[in-house]
């Protein structure tokens, strides 16, 4: 079986290795264990273009398409929704054409806006729509704040619409987006697979000798309690700021020390120039092992979005304790003995009363479940059944 895979972040980005980027190459990778696999990566202008050879089944083709940059800037200054890329890669998918002229069995997409590459390409071809939530309920909310966002929002509900009729899967990451679809686009839930994040088994650690070592490195106080927030930038993860600043971190003991993690401690910065107390910024960090290993708790006040919450999978694998908003749970529901669920509004309460009885939850084993490797394995015989079966009239 051979497999085009397409794909609208770049993947091997460092500090900007989004929860999605994660997941596209570490299942891609599993994936070559049995299969050939081509990715072609739309990265921005200024990134590097060099084609990776993973290993003997995967290649990585990194290409830049310019009129991205442009569309990135018209979403940016609120003038033009970037979902219109969509029709802009249909205009111009020639640029692509030496990409697929070689014989493969599946295009796999991860994003409704590279449907257009593939929209005229699909005789004789099986589509997988490898979804990583919900884009109409995903994009809603920026789209709100930009000219001309109810054509914008008609045009995705359309667009995604019709990509989910002609694909001949749609993986999902949660049981919530499988719903969802079924509710949106009328998509059998037979033609639907739940693919969830996962985590490689490197990620379970084991203790670090030297917490206080660490701690110095990233000037974390060594005598405080540390609570833990992962998380990029973007407005689930905004949001769930809001609520540490504003509704969490004065009700905590006075020795309770939040850090953040990730590209959200930036928008920390611009909001709090001047910091808020026992809140500490780290950014982007290489060794998140020893974040981890420095780390009491983590948590989860996650109250919007759509997919899933890969920090999870991440606090479990590194086997943290975890309290969690009922919501920031989705995808993973089969897990929730394993963390502490509450509202946002007592998860205050819940991190004091930790703190002063922890260690209150039970790792059963149930994380196992969601290695990578044993994700993919139960994957792909789906996969190899849709290789198998005649073309659908949707794709001629």
């Amino acid at each position: 079986m051979k497999i085009l895979g397409l794909v609208s972040v770049n993947i091997l980005a460092g500090e900007n290795h989004s929860a999605g980027a994660k997941r596209i190459i570490n299942f891609y990778q599993q994936l070559s264990r049995w299969h050939s696999i081509d990715i072609l990566n739309v990265v921005p202008v200024r990134c590097n273009k060099d084609t990776l050879y993973i290993n003997n089944n995967l290649t990585i083709h990194k290409i830049s398409l310019p009129y991205t940059t442009v569309c990135y800037y018209l979403n940016r200054f609120r003038i033009m929704p970037e979902v219109f890329v969509a029709t802009f890669h249909e205009l111009f998918s020639f640029f692509c054409s030496c990409y697929f002229k070689k014989n493969y069995d599946i295009y796999q997409i991860d994003s409704f806006s590279l449907y257009g590459l593939v929209r005229k390409r699909l005789a004789g071809k099986k589509l997988i729509y490898a979804s990583h939530n919900v884009e109409l309920d995903w994009h809603t909310s920026i789209i709100q704040s930009c000219l001309f966002s109810a054509p914008a929002l008609r045009y995705l509900e359309k667009l995604e619409g019709e990509l989910c009729r002609r694909a001949s899967l749609v993986t999902t990451i949660s049981r919530q987006d499988k719903k969802r679809f079924s509710q949106l686009y009328n998509i059998d839930s037979s033609k639907m697979l739940n693919i969830p994040m996962g985590y490689n088994p490197s990620q379970e650690i084991d203790l670090i000798k030297f917490p206080k070592e660490i701690k110095e490195k990233y000037n974390i106080p060594t005598s405080g309690k540390i609570v833990l927030f992962c998380g990029s930038d973007f407005y689930a993860n905004q949001e769930a700021l809001r609520f540490i600043t504003e509704d969490i971190i004065s009700l905590l003991d006075d020795d309770i020390i939040i850090i953040l993690v990730g590209t959200i401690g930036r928008h920390f910065k611009k909001i709090y120039p001047q910091g808020v107390r026992n809140i500490l910024a780290l950014g982007f960090v290489e060794n998140m092992r020893e974040i981890y290993s420095v780390s009491d708790l983590a948590i989860n006040p996650v109250m919007s979005g759509s997919g899933a919450n890969v920090k999870i999978i991440d606090y479990l694998a590194a086997g943290l304790e975890v309290i969690s908003t009922p919501f920031g749970m989705r995808g993973y529901d089969d897990m929730t003995d394993q963390v502490h669920t509450c509202s946002v509004k007592a998860m205050a309460k819940e991190i004091n009363h930790f703190f002063k009885q922890p260690g209150q939850k039970k790792n059963t084993g149930k994380i196992a479940q969601y290695q990578w490797p044993l994700i993919a394995a139960r994957a792909i015989g789906k996969y190899e059944e849709i290789c198998n079966k005649p073309n659908c009239s949707g794709n001629k």
